[in-house]
This record gives C-alpha cells, structure tokens and sequence, in this order.
C-alpha cells in the first residue's frame, strides 16, 4: 500500500485560495470550516489559521458585518494584487529615482564647493594639515622617548641609592667586626668593586 501523500503548508493555501475563487459566494468562518474543511480535504481545525494567511497576503478579502466576519475571493483578486504590487513597486522605484538624482545634485554642489578654483586655500589648508600631522607623529615619538629616559634616571638613582647604602652598612660592620670590607663582601656575595660602579648618562 502506498503511503498517503503529505500536503504542504503551501499547497493547502492554494487548495483553499481555489475553493473561494471557484464559488464565487461569501462565507463565514464557520461555513468556511465546514465546506473548504470537506471540499479541500483540509483539517478542520487548521482552516481559521489557513484563511487569516490569505487575509494577510491579500489573496482573499474579509470584512466585517455586524457582528460577523464574511470572506471572500473572486478570480480578478490575483490581478488585482498583482497591478498593485506593480504600482507599488513603481512607487518605490520613482522614490528611489529621485532620491538618486538629488544625491548626485549634492555631491555636485560639494565637488564646486570643493574645486580649487572656488576654495584656492583648501589646498594650502591640506598641506598644513598633513605637516601638523607630521609634526604631532614626531612629538608623540619625543615624548614616549622622554618617558622612557625618565623611567631609567629614577632607576638609576634607585640603584645608586641602594649602593651607597651597601657600602655604608658595609662601613659599619666594618668598624664592629674589624674585619676589612673586602672580607665582609667576599662573605656576603658582594662584587669587591661595587664602590666603582657607575651608571653611565643614558
């Protein structure tokens, strides 16, 4: 036995959107449900979900009367979409045109106003501004090269300060132990002529 064919989405919108346009009548919800459901071999219950999708791509008309809702399609409804999606299309491409022309209006203006026959300063003004941004470059290098050099004189008095200091505890213990600095810095690990040490100028 083969298996039942499976309807799509789609296709059922079709099914339907055929069914209106084949009676020619009106109908409510619920008339819809009871015949298109039977003639279309479409659930039942998947109907009202079916016919609000054809209301919203304008296939098939609604309006309301009294406390009813009636829907409708007649054949000349997908000519009708169509002249207006053709008309709405040429709206936009009209919009469009125009707005094109009127960019190409401005940019024009600004070309002129741009040239150097009307603005003859402008090109000077360019130079100078790609001088001044030479000049910014070459400070902004002076400067990291300036925050650098004073990063190493406060590290080179940090280690002048912490030799000096060495060489008076040095002194001290020195003078309480009497043993000579040079035995007191062999012991400790120290260079023997840490006194001579000197950081050159960066």
């Amino acid at each position: 036995m083969a298996p039942k064919k499976t309807v799509s989405h789609e296709e059922k919108l079709e099914l339907l959107r055929s069914w209106f346009q084949s009676t020619h009548d009106f109908y409510t919800l619920k008339e819809i449900e009871q015949k298109a459901s039977k003639e279309c071999k479409i659930p039942g219950m998947q109907v009202k979900e079916l016919v609000s999708n054809l209301v919203d791509e304008g296939m098939i008309q609604q309006e309301k009367s009294g406390t009813t809702n009636l829907y409708w399609s007649f054949p000349y409804t997908n000519t009708k979409n169509r002249i207006n999606k053709v008309k709405h299309l040429e709206h936009n491409l009209e919009t469009k045109r125009k707005l094109r022309e009127q960019l190409q209006r401005e940019l024009e203006i600004i070309r002129i106003e741009r040239s150097a026959d009307v603005c003859p300063e402008r090109e000077n003004q360019l130079r100078d501004l790609e001088i001044l941004r030479v000049e910014i470059y070459q400070l902004t290098e002076q400067n990291k090269q300036l925050q650098q050099y004073q990063r190493l004189e406060k590290l080179k008095e940090g280690i002048e300060f912490l030799s000096d200091s060495i060489e008076t505890m040095l002194t001290w213990l020195s003078e309480q132990s009497g043993l000579q600095k040079s035995e007191l810095k062999k012991e400790m690990g120290i260079p023997l002529d840490l006194d001579e040490y000197a950081l050159k100028p960066v």
